[in-house]
């Protein structure tokens, strides 16, 4: 039986907890209004936990129970770990571990690390395009007018008076400069957030060549629009020909500028609105040369260990879908439509877990096609991200066969379990005493020895009482 991640851990076991970043009171502003909607209640409980012990002593670690974290956060393992890992893939917690040779000894080590700046996050990409989603672009036009300025100082009205450092102080003769190890040693606050690298499928060479025919020049392809056009392709499904339009679309004709807002808007409302009517675009024979693609696949390794041609074709089908609309495809050949919070919840999946989108699907296949799940459920969805996750599942393939041997020892325990619990009735019988047979047989003995002289023994007597009830009723009547 395959064990969940909590299933391992042990809440006795000492962990140290500290902070990796200088973490200021701008920092947990960011990050109660920027990314708690994206992690959730749960994991911004668990931070603003880790916070609290270690805020006055950020230089040192401390040293606690996972126990005790959970107790006073009243989560069980399962939530406790969720709330971890939600953490981890968004860059605000760092986790190390090392084999303890006593039961006393600290295993593990967490260290916070600083949400990135509002000024960071709204530059990137792939949070910007979550946090949207969560909380809709009303909310989010909010969100970004409070972080930002609403104020300009005009050249013209206004004259920089301040005062230069040498106007104030006397400059030392000797300057005091520390170590290079002393530096390093340094709290410093969080510049990036989490490693998102790769195209993820996505043609470069295809797209630039459908924009360029749209009169777009290549220099509006800044790497803010780079970024955001991956982030909703990975997110979304979209094509190199639907971003190219929505792209199109949000293009400033006079500056030659894309509108990021205006961008990603549209990608968002265009998948919540019409997603489940049709596909995003009709897709040509054109195969995308890419990394996922072009990676040349060994069919005779995979065959050795099971797969048919027709679990290949799935896998690669699964490379070149992206997981959005990949499950829009089952729903509608299974006549439904997938849902807002089917959507969101794959979007959760593909940001927060480190699973390639090839093996997502090979995920949602499984819930969708093999387990005829009516809709996508969430902690099943979860709980397998976490466990493909810790099995290092990389290629769909992998997937497929790891999920069939997950199946097979699902049905072998089941007819353990059944065939246990057949030999536990057959113990729970009764035992009969030893002369309840012998008693039994010799009253089936006489009843069959004596049967003919009995009934008519018995119908005499009946006879008898029929004559003495009538003669009864004739002297009633005299």
């Amino acid at each position: 039986m395959q064990k969940k991640p909590w299933d391992l851990l042990h809440p006795q076991e000492y962990i140290e907890l500290g902070q990796h970043d200088l973490i200021s009171n701008l920092s947990l502003e960011v990050l109660v209004r920027l990314y708690q909607p994206i992690i959730g209640p749960l994991a911004y409980s668990l931070y603003m936990l880790i916070y609290a012990l270690t805020s006055q002593k950020t230089s040192q670690l401390i040293k606690r129970r996972h126990s005790d974290m959970m107790d006073q956060l009243t989560m069980s393992k399962e939530s406790y770990l969720r709330a971890r890992f939600k953490l981890e893939a968004l860059g605000l917690l760092d986790v190390f571990q090392r084999q303890a040779e006593r039961s006393d000894q600290v295993q593990m080590r967490m260290l916070l690390r600083a949400p990135v700046t509002s000024h960071h996050f709204f530059r990137d990409s792939m949070l910007v395009t979550l946090l949207q989603s969560q909380v809709g672009e009303h909310r989010f036009n909010e969100l970004l007018a409070e972080f930002s300025r609403h104020y300009t100082t005009d050249d013209q009205d206004w004259a920089q008076v301040t005062r230069d450092f040498s106007d104030v102080y006397r400059v030392p003769d000797y300057l005091k400069t520390i170590s290079d190890k002393q530096e390093a040693l340094l709290l410093t606050p969080s510049q990036s957030a989490f490693n998102q690298t790769g195209d993820f499928g996505f043609s470069w060479a295809k797209f630039k060549e459908i924009i360029q025919d749209s009169l777009v020049p290549e220099r509006s392809l800044t790497r803010e629009v780079k970024e955001q056009t991956i982030s909703l392709h990975r997110i979304y499904g979209y094509d190199e020909t639907s971003l190219a339009q929505l792209l199109k679309e949000s293009l400033n004709l006079k500056t030659l500028e894309v509108d990021l807002a205006d961008y990603r808007s549209q990608a968002i409302d265009f998948a919540n609105d019409h997603f489940n009517a049709k596909p995003l675009t009709e897709r040509s024979q054109y195969v995308n040369e890419t990394e996922a693609t072009a990676k040349a696949v060994d069919q005779a390794k995979w065959r050795n260990q099971g797969l048919s041609d027709a679990d290949l074709q799935l896998c690669q089908v699964a490379r070149q879908i992206p997981p959005v609309q990949f499950a829009g495809d089952i729903k509608r050949q299974q006549t439904g439509y997938l849902t807002s919070q089917e959507i969101k919840l794959i979007e959760h999946i593909v940001s927060q877990s480190k699973l390639a989108p090839a093996v997502i699907n090979i995920m949602i296949h499984y819930y969708l096609v093999v387990s005829n799940y009516k809709n996508l459920n969430r902690q099943a969805m979860e709980t397998t991200a976490n466990d493909w996750g810790q099995h290092h599942i990389q290629e769909p393939e992998q997937a497929l066969i790891y999920v069939r041997q997950f199946v097979a020892q699902a049905k072998q325990r089941k007819q353990i379990q059944k065939t246990r619990q057949q030999a536990n009735q057959k113990a729970k019988q009764e035992p009969k005493p030893a002369w309840f047979d012998t008693h039994k047989q010799e009253k089936e003995t006489r009843q069959q020895a004596g049967g003919p002289q009995q009934a008519a023994a018995n119908q005499d007597a009946a006879q008898r009482m029929a004559e003495m009830i009538a003669s009864l009723e004739e002297g009633d009547q005299e």
